[in-house]
């Protein structure tokens, strides 16, 4: 079933984020009746969409500040709304593709997170 590949892949990458030691306010699961999502730093990673959506039953929307050739290599498309959201068909062909580019985001995201706090506690001590 087209469900069951999306809640696996929702359950494999929220392991996976969990495993390379990222949670707390960094980190927000929800679980809307219109699809589980995780977020990481206030953004969308991974949604499951449960309502309409040009991607009928298999539909995904995922970070959407991929490049355009990433968005390519995985069959998304970018949204024209103001949200601009990037959405697509999650199939057994494109599974691993779509993992392997979330985890370089999440690393991205990770490793510009500790650069944020050592200027913060520079600043704080230089008041001091």
């Amino acid at each position: 079933m087209e469900e069951d590949i999306r809640k696996k892949f929702y359950d494999e990458l929220l392991k996976k984020i969990e495993k390379m030691g990222i949670n707390g306010p960094i980190l927000k699961i929800c679980r809307p009746d219109n699809g589980e999502t995780i977020k990481l730093n206030g953004v969308v990673l991974y949604k499951i969409l449960r309502t309409s959506s040009p991607f009928k039953k298999n539909g995904i929307a995922i970070y959407k500040n991929m490049t355009d050739s990433a968005i390519k290599t995985i069959g998304g498309i970018r949204s024209d709304d103001k949200k601009r959201w990037v959405g697509c068909n999650l199939t057994k062909d494109n599974y691993d593709r779509i993992m392997n580019l979330l985890l370089i985001v999440v690393e991205k995201i990770e490793m510009i997170k500790p650069k944020t706090r050592t200027r913060k506690e520079e600043k704080k001590n230089v008041r001091k």
